[in-house]
Order: C-alpha cells, then structure tokens, then sequence
C-alpha cells in the first residue's frame, strides 16, 4: 500500500480537532473498522468477492478477489467497499444488502478493470 494511500484512508478515518492549544483525534461515525465486523458483514464481504470473482472472469480477465474490504457503511443496506484482487489491484464497488434474511446482495464495480 503507498504512503499516499494509506493517508488518504487515515485522513477518512479520523477527524481532528485543535481545542485549546491540545490535538484530539475522534473516529468518524461513518467508518466501520472501529470495531470488528460482524457475522453479518463477514458473510456480505464473502459473498461480494465471490460475485466480483464471477463478474471479472464473465468479462475478459482472468481476475480473481483474494478478499472484499467493507469500507464504509453508508445505511443499513448499503456499503462502499473494495475488493483486493489476485495481482494486487483495487477494486472499488458499492454493496446493496437485497434481504437481510438470506443476505442477497447486488454489487455494481465501479471504474472497473475489465
């Protein structure tokens, strides 16, 4: 990962504040690495790597998702994410939760490489 990349994802994740001659860093509501991801996400990022597996090879790559990042969630059925693939590229994507229930989902690829 490149210094600038890794700035960028810290600037996302953080906001600071200078109170009183005194830097306080706040985590931002947003950003769901703050705690583990749960059982639900776990199975939503599985399920969205397999689908960009199938997405990339159905076009003319040989890509493969090694694993889909959930990057921000956006509302109770709606992620931004990333799947890292198999060369080391970035893959950006949004995530709809269809039904919570059987966790459909349907992912749309952004800028995509294919």
């Amino acid at each position: 990962m490149s210094t600038t990349t890794l700035s960028a994802q810290v600037s996302r994740m953080l906001s600071v504040a200078v109170l009183g001659g005194v830097l306080a860093l706040a985590g931002c509501n947003s950003d769901i690495h703050k705690t583990a991801p749960s059982q639900q996400e776990e199975a939503i990022a599985t399920k969205a790597c397999q689908l960009t597996t199938q997405l990339m090879q159905r076009g003319d790559t040989n890509h493969e998702c090694i694993k889909v990042e959930l990057d921000r969630k956006v509302t109770d059925t709606f992620y931004q994410a990333h799947a890292i693939l198999e060369d080391g590229g970035e893959q950006p994507m949004g995530i709809r939760l269809v039904d919570k229930e059987s966790q459909e989902i349907t992912i749309v690829l952004r800028g995509s490489l294919w």
